[in-house]
């Protein structure tokens, strides 16, 4: 699940606002390998009388049990603004970790009322006896966890911000990785119906980055 409750950093050197934006991805399932995956769109709005800059971010991992998940997921996260201009990168070695970005690198405008919308990505892991991840399944996601875990100034006064925390730390969904992952595409059937066989629905299964294993069908009829 997600939680867009907001959380607010700073009065003086500026306020800035960080939320879970609303064009935030659905859970969905990810490929072994699969470079640019969304994890997350966060957004931060500059509530005073100056920009913001952000300095440096700390994502934590939602799930980090190392039986379901762990850092080795990810070959890498980085953040990109609305233009697809990266802001930063870092390779993971801990569930929590820390993305610092250059000077005016990430500026949040005071007069953009909507805020800015910065997309948290990654590069993920391949899945194989070789690996770092051995096996599917592990659950993909991070959150914002506490108003220190966002530093920023204003970009004007280079004042530092006093941080406090709403009541829910924006968290974007829970995704899950697979070695390979079947895609369906349901095809035409004819629309009338007659004596003898007819094909009631038509379908077929593509596998993606590796083999699939279909277990089974499971059909509702209306």
């Amino acid at each position: 699940t997600a939680s867009g409750n907001l959380m607010t950093v700073g009065t003086s050197g500026g306020v800035l606002q960080v939320s879970l934006d609303t064009s935030d991805p659905a859970a969905k399932l990810f490929a072994a390998g699969t470079m640019g995956a969304t994890l997350a769109v966060f957004n931060f709005l500059a509530t005073t009388t100056e920009n913001v800059e952000v300095e440096k971010v700390k994502f934590t991992q939602v799930i980090t049990d190392t039986a379901s998940s762990s850092y080795l997921d990810y070959n890498l996260l980085y953040l990109e603004n609305e233009a697809g201009v990266t802001l930063g990168s870092v390779v993971p070695t801990t569930t929590a970790v820390l993305m610092e970005f250059s000077d005016n690198a990430f500026i949040v405008d005071k007069n953009d009322s909507d805020g800015q919308k910065v997309y948290l990505k990654a590069n993920l892991s391949a899945i194989g006896t070789s690996e770092n991840v051995t096996v599917g399944g592990h659950r993909l996601g991070h959150t914002i966890n506490a108003a220190s875990s966002v530093i920023a100034v204003g970009a004007q006064t280079g004042s530092a911000t006093n941080e406090y925390l709403g009541t829910t730390a924006p968290t974007g969904k829970t995704h899950y990785m697979y070695k390979a992952l079947p895609t369906f595409t349901k095809l035409a059937v004819g629309g009338t119906l007659s004596n003898g066989t007819n094909d009631l629905f038509k379908f077929k299964v593509t596998a993606n980055t590796g083999d699939i294993d279909l277990y089974k069908f499971t059909f509702d009829i209306t």
